[in-house]
């Protein structure tokens, strides 16, 4: 029932009753308006939310009459009614509408709040839908500061088929590749040294679930290529590789309400299992035979009975060595679905749920948690993000060791009324320290000491990776029937990237400790096999390093125990950190040789012919740890024409069969 002294002020405000298309769409201004309902027809080729499943829209315009940014939002402001709104952003006009943005859950209790940069003279379609309901609603348009953009981004639109997934690397170079998918078919574009795009039509068996909830990669075959995890509506499709861009479709004949899903070794036996959580039920993994069957089980991590469970993000909270979890949870009424948890990872297989123990079982509304060192100091701290503001806000927790401290006050996220299902965390500066990429149109910048700043960011929330190689991370956010890139401008700041590559451990070494060691400090970072809610992003390794123009030294904790030391040359590169290869590194690990003949080679190199066996693969790298080939073996011989003269290692894969070899190109 509606407060009725509510519905008395608003009947000030006047009263408009939404228009019908684009062409008679109602003028809006700058303060309140009230809508009874929506009545018009849906932007049937584009939506800038993505899938529409309503009926009903109205159609307004707004006429910007300076160069400044407004807020069109319907919470947050006492005339609300707290409808469940959402809404899309266009330019241009009605025969050709370009998406500019828009909004569906970041207000609070489920309303709608979008900041963007408008221009004077140019007219912006807001178009409401019906998605939800359609109840009396009212708009505020008000002009807000924003202060100056400490990161800026220049935005590229891409075609896309399917549903949206990710950016990862799908053929093996390293370099961020756009993934996105149907029910038969994987399109890629592959991006190319240049810093251009090439597509792909993988054609794939048809899959029992697409990615409608999240998608998920790692290489769970160990051919060198990452395989994707659909995480549905009601059941995982693992879709995996064969070395030839042909792929193995397995789908569990079991029940799951996918939300975010995980590769992690959760045996730790050098292969790659998946985590998936269920929204109604406990959670299920599937432990990886390495023989192309996986295991199921339910419950052991994250028993509550009826789910809740949204965003799983693994971590080494204690700094132990192996991979703990946090789950972030979501649950209307009184419901222990709502409780946060973190499961400690026991060593033997098992895990202890400590959230209590750690401050950390709250009941904050949460769709996902972005997970990062955020103060320097050798931990992991979490930041939660609110899905909705209706029980609770916002909450940086610091990591004391044992426990978490809420530090949300004065940090600078307190004042953030926008919420998100997405949230993830990432150096956008290059600065050396961690931003948190959340909600709204919003990064919020990391000044190194537990506040932040907030700086316009103009694109949708999405996946994260570098999509031209400059060492400078983009984001992919994508609306209606297209995918955009939005290129990270830079700055000076210098960085570092590394392409982790386990032996031992699993081959994307997910689960890995990286430390960055500079004369201003160290950093940190897991390798994690997915993070926020729904996308995938980059499995490769970032650090920005600011003004430091040298790096004193790089470690790697394997998941295996092996530890790599590395003491990098050059800096605003990429390395490739091979487990146990570095000349410090500390180990009882030692590969069998390849007998590789001729060595010294000329034009071209030979293995034994009993390695050429299907779903082999090897690597090639030069002396700096830079990738040259990989690929299937398919043949006992290797062409060396277009390979300068020098030493090399090469790398031979055979399931969980690994050699390593050096060679000498004359």
């Amino acid at each position: 029932m509606k407060n009725t002294l509510l519905i008395c002020l608003l009947l000030g405000l006047g009263s408009l009753s939404a228009q019908d298309d684009c062409a008679s769409a109602v003028d809006v201004f700058t303060g309140l308006t009230y809508v009874d309902t929506l009545t018009g027809v849906q932007v049937t080729d584009i939506d800038c939310l993505g899938p529409f499943s309503g009926n009903e829209s109205g159609w307004f315009t707004y006429l910007a009459t300076a160069d400044t940014t407004i807020r069109v939002a319907t919470g947050g402001f006492p005339e609300s009614t707290g409808s469940d709104t959402r809404f899309s952003v266009y330019t241009g006009n009605c025969d050709s509408l370009v998406c500019l943005g828009g909004d569906d859950d970041s207000g609070p209790v489920y309303t709608s709040i979008f900041d963007f940069e408008v221009s004077a003279g140019t007219v912006y379609y807001l178009v409401f839908n019906d998605r939800w309901e359609n109840d009396p609603f009212v708009i505020n348009i008000e002009e807000v500061f924003i202060p100056p953009s400490l990161v800026d981004f220049t935005t590229v639109q891409l075609n896309r088929e399917g549903t949206f997934g990710g950016v990862v690397d799908m053929n093996g170079d390293f370099l961020d590749d756009i993934v996105s998918s149907t029910s038969d078919t994987i399109h890629v574009q592959y991006q190319q040294a240049d810093a251009t795009f090439t597509e792909a039509y993988l054609a794939t068996p048809v899959a029992d679930h697409t990615n409608f909830w999240s998608l998920t990669a790692g290489d769970l075959n160990g051919d060198g290529l990452n395989d994707l995890i659909y995480g549905g509506g009601s059941g995982t499709t693992f879709m995996i590789t064969d070395g030839n861009e042909g792929f193995t479709e397995y789908s569990p004949d079991y029940y799951i309400f996918c939300q975010r899903g995980n590769t992690v070794d959760l045996n730790n036996d050098g292969v790659l299992d998946v985590f998936m959580c269920h929204d109604v039920e406990p959670n299920v993994y599937f432990i990886n035979q390495n023989d192309g069957e996986f295991s199921l089980t339910q419950g052991g991590i994250g028993d509550t009975e009826n789910g809740g469970n949204y965003g799983s993000i693994w971590l080494d909270y204690d700094n132990d060595g192996d991979q703990d979890m946090f789950i972030a949870k979501c649950r209307g009424g009184n419901s222990d679905a709502r409780i946060n948890q973190l499961h400690r990872n026991n060593g033997d297989g098992t895990f202890t749920e400590v959230g209590a123990e750690l401050n950390l079982a709250d009941t904050i509304q949460t769709w996902s948690a972005a997970v990062g060192d955020y103060d320097n100091d050798g931990d992991m701290d979490i930041f939660v993000g609110a899905s909705s503001l209706g029980n609770d806000y916002h909450r940086l927790m610091r990591n004391d060791g044992d426990v978490f401290t809420d530090v949300s006050a004065g940090s600078g996220l307190e004042v953030n009324l926008e919420t998100s299902r997405e949230n993830k965390t990432h150096d956008f500066n290059n600065d050396g320290y961690l931003d948190i990429l959340g909600g709204g149109s919003d990064i919020w910048i990391n000044n190194g000491d537990m506040t932040f700043v907030r700086t316009l960011f103009a694109g949708p929330n999405g996946a994260v990776g570098d999509l031209n190689n400059d060492g400078f991370l983009d984001v992919v956010g994508t609306g209606g029937g297209d995918s955009r890139i939005y290129l990270n401008e830079g700055n000076d700041n210098n960085w570092i990237k590394i392409n982790a590559i386990g032996t031992a451990s699993n081959l994307n070494g997910i689960g890995a400790r990286v430390e960055l060691y500079t004369t201003s400090g160290q950093q940190i970072r897991d390798i994690r096999g997915g993070d926020g809610f729904e996308f995938m992003s980059s499995l490769n390794v970032h650090f920005g390093i600011g003004e430091n123009t040298n790096i004193d030294k790089l470690v790697v904790k394997w998941p295996s125990g092996i530890v790599d030391e590395i003491f990098p040359a050059n800096i605003n590169t990429t390395i490739t950190v091979i487990e146990g290869e570095s000349p410090s590194s500390i180990s009882g690990f030692a590969p069998l040789d390849v007998a590789v003949y001729p060595n010294p080679a000329a034009n071209e190199l030979f293995l034994p012919l009993e390695l050429v066996v299907e779903k082999a693969t090897v690597d090639v790298f030069d002396v700096n740890g830079r990738l040259l080939i990989r690929r299937a073996l398919t043949s006992d011989r290797i062409d060396l024409n277009n390979f300068p003269a020098g030493s090399y290692q090469l790398i031979y894969r055979n399931g969980a069969e690994i050699r390593v070899g050096k060679f000498v190109k004359r």
